[in-house]
């Protein structure tokens, strides 16, 4: 379903998503949410290989998270070997 998810924000139609920037839209989205008990946390589902994402932009969005207190859970499915080494830098 279009806009369910972050990975549509922009209206772009291209394959590929911009990983930071989802990250940073989901840490705004915890930033002001109503019930505000709970641990925040953001679940990244990673199905395709990682094109035209550096490493050190992984590395820079996983610092803002760490920074604001926000956890974040990769679940790496199909292209295993060759997200391995920039997912494990976030």
């Amino acid at each position: 379903v279009r806009g369910s998810s972050t990975a549509g924000y922009g209206g772009d139609k291209s394959p590929s998503v911009d990983i930071p920037a989802s990250v940073q839209v989901a840490s705004l989205a915890l930033k002001h949410r109503r019930n505000k008990n709970g641990a925040q946390r953001v679940v990244m589902f990673v199905g395709s290989p990682l094109e035209g994402v550096t490493a050190r932009e992984l590395v820079r969005a996983g610092r803002q998270l760490k920074k604001n207190n926000v956890y974040i859970d990769v679940v790496c499915m199909g292209e295993l070997e060759g997200n391995e080494d920039k997912l494990k830098g976030m």
